[in-house]
């Protein structure tokens, strides 16, 4: 697994190499196949991580992006001085799947957001991609709640 790396990087300097990625993710698991695809709004990204409220990890296998995970840093309304980070997005590249991989893309997630004093650690998925939901309940995590969507 040495050929991996998995460390913390800015949103800024990844986005362009993350694109045809964010492709890929979207034809895989995007529920809203009606509306349009990927249309990163950049300087809503820039101007979260400007004020320190966002947190990028990315898998890389020999230098190249295979893999990220992205979380919104905010504080609950409901718990004032709690830290917490709620999923934005998370995934790797099928290809690499299977490697423990996930397993270790959301143990450095989760230091990253231990160093900078989160803590609740709040993660969502799509129900058809079940293998997510059993990782994260292998790492600890517990179902806490349910949702549903509607194009409109």
């Amino acid at each position: 697994m040495s050929e991996f790396t998995l460390q913390r990087e800015r949103v800024q300097d990844t986005i362009d190499e993350a694109h045809p990625l964010l492709e890929r993710h979207w034809d895989e698991i995007a529920w809203t196949k009606e509306l349009s695809g990927v249309d990163i709004d950049r300087a809503f990204y820039k101007r979260l991580e400007d004020m320190g409220g966002i947190v990028c990890v990315t898998a890389r296998r020999e230098g190249a992006l295979i893999g990220y995970a992205v979380y919104f840093i905010r504080q609950h309304p409901h718990y004032q001085g709690v830290k917490w980070a709620v999923s934005d997005i998370y995934w790797i590249a099928p290809e690499h799947r299977g490697r423990l991989l996930g397993a270790r893309l959301f143990n450095v997630m989760e230091t990253e957001l231990r160093e900078i004093g989160v803590q609740v650690m709040h993660t969502t998925g799509k129900t058809a991609h079940p293998a997510a939901h059993r990782l994260l309940l292998a790492l600890g995590h517990s179902d806490i709640e349910w949702g549903v969507g509607k194009v409109l």
